[in-house]
């Protein structure tokens, strides 16, 4: 009898775990300025400029990256959609990189209006959000797939 509940719970339980990564690639967006020099990112060089290790677009032009606050949900799922990792590993990471001394974390927006903001004003500036929140200060330079 535990063996067949057990499975029972597997075949239903594993496709809902399933479903949040699926939801937030859905949804969530890397955002530029209209002027920025980049027409679209691949996912490796967005990987690259959240997680420290290239702050540069392939045009050679600098980027600023710009992070959700801790504890804001997006957060977490623009980088599970980005990397499949959960933002404990995320943070993690940083904490590494942040005792060796090799590089800093995104700066951090106080909210996705001031991630619309701060990103709108700066040719440099990459950062994310709901794709429900872009308008026309800004431009979409990558998603991840659906």
């Amino acid at each position: 009898m535990n063996l067949l509940r057990k499975l029972f719970q597997r075949a239903f339980l594993l496709p809902l775990a399933l479903l949040p990564p699926a939801l937030a690639r859905a949804d969530m967006v890397v955002i530029v300025a209209p002027q920025c020099e980049a027409a679209s990112l691949t996912r490796r060089e967005v990987i690259n400029i959240f997680m420290g290790r290239f702050r540069f677009l392939p045009s050679g032009q600098a980027a600023k990256p710009y992070d959700l606050p801790a504890g804001d949900p997006r957060k977490e799922r623009f980088y599970l959609a980005l990397t499949g990792k959960q933002l404990s590993d995320i943070d993690a990471y940083w904490a590494r990189l942040i005792f060796t001394g090799n590089t800093a974390p995104p700066d951090e927006a106080a909210s996705a209006e001031a991630m619309v903001e701060k990103i709108a004003r700066s040719p440099h500036a990459i950062g994310y959000i709901e794709r429900s929140q872009a308008d026309k200060r800004v431009r979409i330079i990558f998603e991840p797939e659906r």
